[in-house]
């Protein structure tokens, strides 16, 4: 573990295949997973905002504003210009690598930190020694994806498994969701 940086949590949902994202967008839209992203995205005993760490397109994907209640930190290869360019930067910080980023929570001493996403943005954080856990929704179904992830590359053992039903408002057709706690084995 990296004593220089606070442990974190990655929150992510998938598909049967791995797939998360299609075009920068999730190819779903589910109340159930959208409310359980929310509550644990935004939950903080200590009654501070919580820091959400994620790639450039996640947060264009969000057209570029920070969730409410949260922290957005935009990790991309041209902090400056997307500082310089951005419609409100309050709560917002734009950094050029994740580690950066993830040292820079410390300033925020009271804030839970969450990845978001993208893949790469998953992959540092999976591989990382502060990842405490990751949060996930397993949607039993195949979706049209771009970006996907294997998440049986990096250990992980899973627990507090909740099963829930809910209707995609994309298709109206109703899935099956998982959600699930899992915490890395090694690294």
């Amino acid at each position: 573990m990296d004593s220089h940086c606070p442990r974190f949590n990655v929150i992510l949902a998938t598909d049967t295949n791995g797939g998360f994202s299609y075009n920068n967008k999730l190819p779903w839209k589910f109340v159930k997973d959208s409310n359980f992203y929310n509550t644990i995205t935004c939950s903080n005993i200590n009654y501070s905002p919580n820091i959400l760490i994620m790639g450039r397109k996640t947060w264009e994907s969000m057209n570029c504003l920070t969730p409410k209640n949260r922290i957005a930190f935009v990790i991309t290869s041209n902090p400056q210009k997307y500082k310089d360019n951005a419609k409100d930067t309050t709560h917002l910080y734009f950094f050029s690598s994740f580690d950066e980023a993830l040292s820079y929570t410390k300033h925020f001493r009271k804030s839970l930190v969450w990845v978001i996403g993208g893949y790469q943005i998953y992959d540092e954080a999976l591989n990382h020694p502060n990842c405490a856990s990751i949060y996930c929704t397993s949607i039993l179904g195949t979706f049209n994806t771009d970006k996907k992830i294997d998440l049986k590359t990096y250990n992980i053992t899973w627990s507090n498994i909740h099963t829930e039903t809910d209707i995609n408002l994309y298709d109206n057709l109703n899935y099956i969701l998982y959600f699930k706690r899992g915490f890395i084995t090694k690294h």
